[in-house]
């Protein structure tokens, strides 16, 4: 397997992990972009340039992260 495809499978399984658990999230990280890896939120911010520097000063890898926001619940989307 290609490193690519492995780690685009990495990521759809934490996007798969997120959905089946986004009310638990939104409850707890309501309003923030998280950076999850592993099935575990491995940092939360209110900005994406303050999570990706946290995450560079940890030496993680942002391409093999699964990096998501979370509205406010008082936030309504018009489709």
């Amino acid at each position: 397997m290609s490193e690519e495809k492995r780690i685009l499978e990495k990521i759809e399984e934490e996007e798969s992990y997120f959905n089946s658990h986004y009310e638990d999230f939104l409850e707890r990280y309501e309003g923030l972009i998280l950076a999850i890896k592993d099935r575990k939120v491995i940092e939360a911010e209110e900005t994406i340039e303050k999570l990706l520097e946290k995450l560079e000063k940890k030496g993680v890898n942002i391409y093999e992260t699964f990096i998501t926001s979370l509205p406010k619940k008082s936030i309504a989307f018009i489709l």
